[in-house]
C-alpha cells in the first residue's frame, strides 16, 4: 500500500479518522496502536516485529529498573543494549555477510533512532526517579509505535506523552458532550419560551 499518495492517503485518514471518533473510548488507544502498527507493517512487515521485540524487551527494562533503580550496572547494561540495536544493523549492512537469508536493512525499522532514543530517555526518566514505569503495554507500546511521530520525529519524552494518554479524554468526545448539553438547554429554553406564549 502505498501511503504516500494522496489518493491513497486521504480516505484511509478519513475512514480511519471516523472509525476512531465511532468506538468507545476504551478501544481508541488499542486502534491507534494497531494504525501504527499496520502503517508500520505496510512499509516492512520483518521490521515490525523487530520493533516490538526491542520495545517489548525495553518495557520489561523499565518495569525491573523501576523496582531497581540504583542498579547502575543494570540501567548501563539496557542502554547499551538499545545503542546496539541502533549501532549493529548498520555494521553487520556494510559487512555484506554472504551467509544471511536477506540484507540486513530489512530488519531495520522506519524512525529507529527515534525509537532508540526514546527508550534510552524512558529509561533513565525511570532509573532516576523522574516518572514511574509505565505498566500498560498498550500505553507502553503506543508512546514508542505512534506512527503519526514514528517517521519523521519529535522525540518525545515519556513524562510528557504518556500522561497526555491517560490525563485527556478525547476532545471531539468532549465537545460533543458540551454541544448536546447546549442543545438540551435550548430545546428547555424553546419548551419554556411556548409555554409562556399559551
Amino acid at each position: 500500500m502505498d501511503l504516500i499518495n494522496p489518493l491513497v492517503l486521504i480516505p484511509a485518514l478519513l475512514v480511519t479518522t471516523t472509525l476512531y471518533y465511532t468506538l468507545p473510548e476504551s478501544c481508541r488507544r488499542p486502534y491507534l496502536l494497531l494504525l501504527s502498527l499496520v502503517f508500520l507493517a505496510s512499509i516492512t512487515l520483518q521490521a515490525t516485529f523487530f520493533l516490538l521485540a526491542i520495545n517489548l524487551l525495553n518495557y520489561a527494562a523499565g518495569l525491573l529498573l523501576e523496582r531497581k533503580p540504583k542498579q547502575i550496572r543494570l540501567r548501563t547494561f539496557f542502554i547499551l543494549l538499545n545503542g546496539l540495536v541502533l549501532v549493529l544493523p548498520r555494521y553487520f549492512n556494510l559487512i555484506h555477510f554472504s551467509g544471511l537469508p536477506f540484507p540486513i536493512h530489512y530488519l531495520i525499522p522506519l524512525g529507529i533512532a527515534f525509537i532508540t532514543l526514546q527508550n534510552i530517555g524512558y529509561l533513565l526518566d525511570v532509573s532516576h526517579g523522574v516518572m514511574s514505569a509505565e505498566h500498560n503495554l498498550i500505553n507502553f507500546l503506543l508512546y514508542t509505535c505512534f506512527f503519526a511521530k514514528l517517521s519523521a520525529g519529535p522525540i518525545e519524552a515519556a513524562r510528557r506523552f504518556l500522561p497526555q494518554l491517560k490525563q485527556y479524554p478525547c476532545i471531539f468526545s468532549t465537545v460533543l458532550q458540551k454541544t448536546s448539553k447546549a442543545k438540551a438547554c435550548l430545546r428547555y429554553n424553546d419548551v419554556s419560551i411556548n409555554r409562556s406564549l399559551c
